[in-house]
């Protein structure tokens, strides 16, 4: 399979998975889930959520739907990052992030 590596890591480090990722002892190699792989990581639900944002980063995709426990990770990344507003909206990294009830408008 060809990828970006670098790409990859960034991915992973803008959705929030950069310190479980230095935490594995064979970092973008390391093959996740011991249900599916003798040799497999297991991830928290939380970190499944991180990985899933990171796949849509790296896709570079126009938009992302998230479910609501999914945007909550967003919005913890924001408070981690001291990235403010009073809106229900917000740009990280290049991307327009919407709450869902501002999405329901939108579709409304």
């Amino acid at each position: 399979m060809n990828y970006d590596r670098e790409r990859v890591r960034k991915a992973l480090l803008d959705a929030g998975f950069g310190d479980r990722l230095a935490t594995m002892e064979k970092g973008l190699d390391t093959t996740l889930y011991k249900g599916v792989y003798e040799d497999g990581v297991d991830v928290s639900g939380g970190e499944a959520q991180k990985i899933a944002i990171a796949r849509a980063l790296y896709k570079d995709a126009p938009f992302i739907i998230l479910d609501e426990p999914t945007a909550k990770h967003l919005t913890r990344l924001r408070k981690r990052r001291s990235i403010q507003s009073s809106m229900r909206s917000q740009v990280i990294n290049g991307y327009l992030y919407l709450s869902p009830s501002v999405l329901l408008q939108i579709l409304r």
